[in-house]
């Protein structure tokens, strides 16, 4: 029988009746949300929601211009700090490890690599190497993970069979197809591969 998600699957596994729970929306302020007064009075409204429905702490998601102001606040009044928990969004997160990224690779060629294949364009590389595209630069992110994989497969495998010929049949067998991505990532998890790789990168 096929299941139609990940939902129907662990639906049909669970024998628990969870809680119905309900979504609902705080009302609108009229007041720009980077000002501390604005920040403080949903702060209050979050904190006497959150005591109402007997929770300890209360946890607030914010994207990243409003979080260094909510972290300001939490600093500045005790009773927040043991109660306010500031998160950033995980677009935001993933944006800000896009960034590290970009200001890692800065001058490794990587952005030449992506302008003369024509993968991305002179913008565009800057705005990934800058953390503010996050679809084209988790794409252009894999593209290149995949390419230089076929770059250094030749050279694996010839250190295998020098080095390795036991693992040499199983690894080819495996990178002769794309196919088989998931169980070649699956065997570079073993010790023994592990090793071996470790031997190949010295």
């Amino acid at each position: 029988m096929i299941r139609s998600g990940w939902t129907e699957f662990n639906q049909t596994l669970s024998q628990n009746e969870q809680e119905v729970t309900t979504i609902g929306y705080l009302p609108i302020l009229q007041a720009p949300a980077h000002e501390f007064d604005t920040l403080n009075t949903v702060v209050k409204r979050c904190m006497h929601i959150s005591a109402g429905l007997g929770q300890q702490h209360t946890v607030l998601t914010v994207d990243q211009a409003l979080y260094c102001k909510l972290v300001e606040l939490k600093w500045a009044i005790p009773e927040y700090q043991k109660k306010l928990v500031v998160q950033l969004g995980g677009l935001h997160i993933s944006m800000c490890f896009q960034k590290a990224i970009g200001n890692h690779m800065k001058g490794s060629g990587l952005v030449e690599a992506w302008v003369e294949s024509g993968l991305l364009g002179p913008n565009a590389t800057e705005h990934v190497m800058n953390g503010k595209a996050v679809k084209r630069a988790m794409c252009a992110h894999k593209i290149t993970l995949q390419s230089l994989w076929q770059l250094l497969m030749p050279f694996l495998l010839a250190f295998c069979q020098n080095s390795y010929p036991d693992l040499f049949q199983e690894i080819s067998d495996l990178a002769c197809s794309p196919d088989n991505a998931r169980a070649l990532i699956t065997s570079l998890k073993s010790p023994r591969v592990k090793r071996m790789l470790d031997e190949f990168v010295t």
